[in-house]
């Protein structure tokens, strides 16, 4: 006899139970924010003068909702009262970028 596990019991659970389930596995997955040691920083910072400066493409790790995405984009302008990169995706979409979510940029040739 072969045995169905969760799924046998998937059909008889309640939509609150089951979105309950979705949350706690969610957050199981999440990641917490590194820190960056003062080198990294300092790279980090090194990156983006370089591609403000020479208008190059730049790929952006970023911590956003407890997980870590990518960016691609040219950075077009340095707000340092709002501590925010705009920057221009490959898709042509303007992104606004917090400072502080950035932990890791390099330049893509």
């Amino acid at each position: 006899m072969k045995d169905r596990g969760a799924i046998k019991w998937s059909a008889m659970m309640l939509p609150e139970h089951r979105k309950l389930l979705e949350k706690l596995l969610a957050e199981q997955q999440y990641v917490e924010k590194p820190s960056l040691a003062q080198d990294k920083c300092e790279e980090i910072n090194r990156v983006l003068l370089e591609a403000l400066a020479k208008g190059k493409k730049v790929g952006f790790k970023i911590y956003q909702d407890h997980a870590i995405q990518s960016i691609e984009g040219v950075i077009t302008r340095h707000i340092p009262e709002q501590r925010k990169l705009k920057i221009i995706a490959e898709t042509g979409r303007i992104i606004f970028l917090n400072l502080e979510k950035i932990v890791d940029a390099e330049i893509i040739e």
